[in-house]
């Protein structure tokens, strides 16, 4: 099959077929970033040791600004917005359709896109078929965190489409959730174990239900400040530094006693209680 897919006869199995069971067989223990990847290397983790530990927040504890004065929009306008390299996943074609419907009857709502387009994406021509392209402002790729967080700042609904899924934990969603935006994401994989106060969840292409929920935080801004405060909330409580260095301490702690009685039995020295 590897040689089919170099030949170009046959695709990638990106989806249907998993690669990980080589690096969890040569692993001591497994962390993954949500229930969802731990549900699917359980039975290749075995009597590994196996956990699910919050991705860290990236943004280092950065608050960013807001660029919307660099748009020059009216100031009643309502900032939707994708950030991250554009894949065919992302599903932006979706995304664009459903807001060009939205922009038929809210005048004052616009498309903001971050990031630079990746293979099989021609975002040229997304942007030209959505029927609203005169307001989808594009940005393109920023190498700067620091520029890239007051993108997400600038915002005012943050939509993270993501289909299907590879497994991923999204770090611009959580990004999005620790500066307080409300995120609009598809029921499925890791996305749907994030928390309901902060995230309309959608299921997976169902355009109805992307622009219900696109319509419902465009028209309320107190929503978006009630889910924008939980999603703060959210990942200042799971996600920070500390909490995530204390779980990775505390798991990586239960290899090292592991290892202790393993070769304490066998009467071996490992130095693990050195190292711990």
């Amino acid at each position: 099959r590897a040689w089919a897919i170099q030949a170009g006869r046959a695709g990638h199995p990106l989806v249907e077929m998993g690669l990980h069971e080589r690096i969890v067989h040569v692993s001591l223990g497994v962390i993954v970033h949500s229930q969802y990847a731990r549900n699917q290397v359980t039975a290749a983790a075995g009597t590994r040791p196996l956990t699910a530990i919050p991705l860290l927040d990236m943004s280092g504890g950065r608050q960013g600004k807001s660029r919307r004065a660099q748009l020059n929009l009216p100031p009643e306008a309502v900032i939707i917005a994708s950030l991250g390299q554009i894949t065919p996943a992302r599903q932006l074609e979706l995304a664009l359709a459903t807001f060009g419907q939205l922009a038929q009857t809210m005048p004052h709502i616009y498309y903001l896109l971050v990031g630079e387009a990746g293979a099989g994406v021609d975002l040229d021509q997304l942007v030209a078929n959505c029927g609203a392209a005169e307001r989808v402002i594009t940005i393109g790729y920023v190498n700067s965190v620091d520029e890239f967080i007051d993108w997400l700042n600038t915002a005012d609904i943050v939509v993270n489409l993501r289909y299907p899924t590879m497994g991923e934990t999204s770090s611009v969603a959580l990004q999005a959730l620790a500066v307080g935006r409300p995120l609009i994401v598809f029921d499925h994989g890791a996305y749907a174990e994030l928390p309901d106060a902060a995230v309309r969840k959608v299921p997976p292409l169902d355009q109805p239900g992307l622009l219900a929920a696109m319509s419902e935080l465009a028209q309320s801004a107190a929503l978006r400040q009630e889910m924008g405060t939980a999603g703060a909330k959210f990942a200042a409580e799971h996600h920070a530094p500390a909490q995530v260095a204390r779980h990775y301490a505390n798991f990586l702690q239960q290899i090292l006693h592991n290892l202790d009685r393993k070769f304490a039995g066998s009467g071996q020295q490992t130095g693990a209680k050195n190292v711990a």
